[in-house]
């Protein structure tokens, strides 16, 4: 990073440079703390105000601020979850920054703990739907998003979320392989938890219940 960075003072008006310093850092965030993670972003987003007109900046800076809404603590979530949002509203052509801020949403409503906060957070992953009904990782995300509102309900309305859940995964086959491995994992910590989610795993990883 330290070569990077020198190369990026050295060429700050190269294209290729600039993007490069900016997946360079933001490799670096993968692996670090939160408070570490949160300290590169934030050289991300100064990258990103120089030099917004680049689109791998903004990619990273966007994937970076994706990251964050998981790894930060719970309170801390909702920032970067609006920087995200702002983002994608001014670069609504980027699928890579729809994605992040898909996921991005998936972090922040398993944060929350009251339904009528999840339900906020969930008409905004929709409006992301909306605008990429076709892209099966933001299918994915919804889903995802959609199904931490379970988390949150009272037991006897749980029933018909997991229902609409699972007939919104019939209708976008492709998200179900990846929706099923996360709800496994979710079903291992929690087996007592299994036949709430039955109509979900019935369904099938080629999109057949």
């Amino acid at each position: 990073m330290e070569r990077l960075k020198d190369l990026y003072d050295a060429h700050s008006e190269n294209a290729e440079v600039v993007g490069l310093y900016a997946s360079g850092l933001f490799n670096l965030s993968i692996s670090q703390s939160p408070e570490e993670q949160a300290a590169t972003v934030n050289r991300l987003k100064v990258l990103y105000d120089n030099h917004s007109e680049n689109t791998e900046v903004t990619v990273r800076y966007a994937m970076g601020l994706g990251n964050l809404a998981y790894s930060q603590p719970p309170v801390e979530r909702t920032t970067p979850v609006d920087l995200l949002e702002a983002l994608y509203n001014k670069h609504p052509g980027v699928q890579e920054i729809a994605q992040a801020y898909a996921g991005s949403l998936v972090g922040l409503a398993l944060s929350q703990t009251e339904e009528a906060d999840v339900r906020c957070t969930l008409e905004r992953s929709q409006t992301v739907l909306d605008q990429h009904s076709d892209d099966s990782d933001i299918q994915l995300r919804h889903a995802k998003t959609w199904f931490n509102l379970t988390l949150v309900q009272a037991e006897p309305d749980i029933p018909a979320t997991v229902s609409d859940i699972a007939a919104f995964l019939r209708s976008h086959p492709d998200a179900i392989l990846e929706f099923r491995e996360a709800l496994d994992e979710y079903l291992r910590e929690h087996p007592d938890h299994a036949a709430r989610y039955q109509p979900l795993l019935e369904l099938g990883g080629d999109g057949h219940a």
